[in-house]
């Protein structure tokens, strides 16, 4: 959805058509908090709806590394990364771990789920760890499971990386921010109702649901 599009809901629920009381920048900065906010509850929300896969292999990294270096002078040249010494960054929008899967062309032991290890300490072949911005492991190719943060915009134009059904939501939540203070209990729960009537609550889970009559 285009970011004007939010803007001009919220100026139609705060009667400010004329642009006389709010300015767009105004505006985009209150929407940047409510999608931090939402960012931020749904991290704690046990949703599918952010979640994303990208596989890290050690020597794709390293190959455009090296295609990189090659076109820089040397002080600008970057370093060649090893997963199990110097790390691999995270993805710009990682917002929280889901997991870390083994994989990699003729590996027999694909698709198994590492274990997490205490930062800093010596990995075995099956752990990984995260310190700061980086992923740990020895496994040189992983598919990183994460929850992905919802970009924040700088523009009018500027498209918002949510489906449509979230345009009143966000726009109501601007709204809130603009007059209100968003630190209130409040205003918190208000933004909970809002991102919880939005965001249906599929769960991971091994239970079966109790059926209502006995066998």
């Amino acid at each position: 959805m285009k970011t004007q599009k939010i803007i001009r809901l919220v100026r139609l629920k705060e009667k400010d058509n004329d642009e006389l009381k709010y300015s767009d920048y105004d505006i985009i900065s209150s929407l940047n908090e409510a999608i931090r906010y939402t960012n931020m509850r749904l991290s704690t929300m046990n949703s599918d709806f952010l979640e994303k896969a990208v596989v890290l292999d050690e020597k794709e990294i390293n190959d455009e590394i090296a295609a990189y270096n090659a076109q820089v002078e040397e002080e600008n040249r970057k370093e060649m990364v090893r997963f199990g010494l110097t790390g691999v960054d995270l993805p710009d929008d990682f917002l929280s771990l889901m997991g870390v899967v083994r994989t990699g062309e003729g590996c027999c032991h694909n698709n198994y789920r590492l274990k997490c290890a205490q930062p800093g300490m010596h990995l075995e072949r099956d752990e990984y760890y995260i310190m700061g911005n980086k992923l740990f492991t020895r496994c040189h190719t992983v598919r990183l499971l994460y929850r992905a943060a919802i970009p924040q915009v700088t523009d009018a134009d500027d498209n918002i990386e949510l489906p449509d059904f979230f345009t009143d939501g966000l726009a109501k939540m601007a709204s809130m921010i603009l007059h209100n203070d968003p630190n209130t209990d409040v205003m918190r729960q208000a933004m909970d109702s809002v991102i919880d009537s939005l965001i249906p609550h599929r769960r991971y889970s091994n239970m079966r649901s109790r059926m209502p009559f006995k066998v």
